[in-house]
């Protein structure tokens, strides 16, 4: 089984593992046997085959990436150094981040750089990209970020906290312009953060207190119904145009609770909220982004009955697949995936079929079992179609499922509460109710 994100462990405590399975040819772990084999090409190995081959570094380094849900061994690094828990490691990692960004000629490394160093006031990306830069430009500019003139300054700052007083996860204990600038976020006081940003460009990149280690963003912060569930303003609105134009990181991973590890779009598509979802989509943020095995912002939007939503991320450009428009109801966009992809009406997503997730649309449903959705196939959770319909009530989808041909079992007998039914299945088979994946009563 893959190991969850944000269980990654440090860098140095990635390497090391990758050097061990390395080292253990013919006496591999039960766990690297089950880890060489998210290689592609060694899937279908047997056990003693993998522990008797002779692996290369990149190929292990590869397995282990995406053992955790990486792409490959430099986002797992990412990854690892995203999880890191102590601040002033955490705010380094910052500094070699804008590095690697710069090396890799991403436009909010020259928007960073631009506002940070001097000599790059004025030049155009191209410039900035075909210039040399070092650690040292790069950590006074995440400084500057924090509101510090100096890279020590910020050090000294950061390593004055106590140790359970990390500034990146315990509101009140931010740098004096960061709790500042947080505080007109959240109040979305467009005048106040106007003036910050005036005074000091950079603050914008700053990340925050949050429920992660390596902090949220401003603009994540600018939508309180994800944040904290307070309403939102028409301010909080205008604050985040400030933001983005500012040249904040529309991208860019954070959020808290329910949300995090998200890009703000996501957040905002989690808790519904409609208004901000097209602030951020007509200011050009991906609606395909999504940081290592989190869902994409579609199927967010999907699994919260966000209809809208999901149809302003589609009209942006979001790819979808059959779960979307069938958790969403939109009959004409999963005609278009089962025109193409036939098969899919049978395939599990996210441990679910499509008929159970249709089970109060009866369109839906009819159209489904029109295109060939078996009404008695269970999801990997044991979950039939006609469970999930006699749990949510809707007779009519029943109705279209019994005619479709749906096994009554013991299971729709109890969500029926049909007494007389489930006696005499219970006579008949005293063990029809044992299932591996589900209760008897639903």
């Amino acid at each position: 089984m893959a190991r969850p994100f944000y269980t990654a462990p440090s860098p140095q405590v990635a390497k090391d593992e990758v050097a061990q399975i390395g080292a253990s040819v013919g006496d591999r772990s039960d766990a690297a046997v089950a880890l060489l084999k998210n290689l592609d090409s060694f899937s279908d190995r047997s056990d003693q085959q993998i522990r008797d081959h002779r692996f290369t570094r990149a190929q292990i380094r590869h397995a282990l990436a995406l053992e955790y849900g990486a792409s490959d061994w430099a986002d797992l690094l990412f990854l690892c150094e995203s999880m890191e828990h102590d601040d002033f490691e955490q705010i380094a990692n910052r500094a070699r981040f804008l590095v690697q960004d710069h090396a890799a000629r991403r436009d909010i490394a020259a928007r960073r750089l631009r506002k940070a160093i001097p000599r790059f006031s004025g030049r155009s990306p191209d410039q900035i990209f075909d210039a040399r830069i070092t650690l040292r430009d790069a950590q006074r500019t995440v400084a500057l970020e924090y509101g510090f003139n100096s890279w020590q300054a910020l050090r000294a700052f950061v390593q004055s906290r106590p140790p359970n007083d990390s500034f990146l996860n315990t509101p009140g204990a931010m740098p004096p312009a960061v709790q500042a600038i947080v505080e007109a976020v959240d109040a979305g006081d467009v005048g106040v953060v106007v003036n910050l940003v005036g005074e000091n460009p950079s603050l914008v990149h700053a990340r925050v207190a949050s429920d992660i280690t390596c902090g949220d963003t401003l603009l994540h912060r600018a939508d309180p119904r994800a944040t904290n569930g307070r309403r939102m303003t028409r301010g909080h609105l205008e604050v985040a145009q400030v933001l983005i134009d500012a040249g904040i990181d529309i991208d860019a991973m954070g959020g808290c609770g329910d949300s995090c590890f998200t890009p703000p779009v996501d957040a905002s598509a989690w808790i519904g909220n409609k208004r901000m979802v097209k602030l951020l989509l007509d200011n050009g943020a991906d609606p395909n982004r999504s940081y290592w095995t989190m869902c994409k912002p579609v199927r967010t939007a999907a699994n919260h009955r966000g209809r809208d939503v999901f149809r302003m991320l589609v009209k942006a450009g979001a790819g979808f697949t059959l779960y979307e428009p069938v958790a969403t109801g939109y009959l004409t966009l999963a005609r278009q995936v089962l025109d193409r992809d036939p098969e899919s009406v049978n395939r599990p997503e996210d441990d679910t079929l499509p008929l159970v997730v249709a089970a109060n649309d009866p369109k839906m449903t009819r159209l489904l079992l029109q295109r060939g959705a078996d009404p008695s196939a269970r999801d990997p959770r044991g979950v039939t179609p006609l469970m999930a319909a006699s749990q949510g009530g809707n007779k009519e989808v029943i109705e279209a499922l019994l005619a479709g041909g749906a096994e009554r079992d013991v299971f729709f007998a109890i969500g029926s509460k049909d007494r007389a039914a489930v006696q005499r299945m219970l006579e008949t088979d005293p063990d029809c109710h044992k299932s591996d994946f589900v209760t008897p009563v639903i």
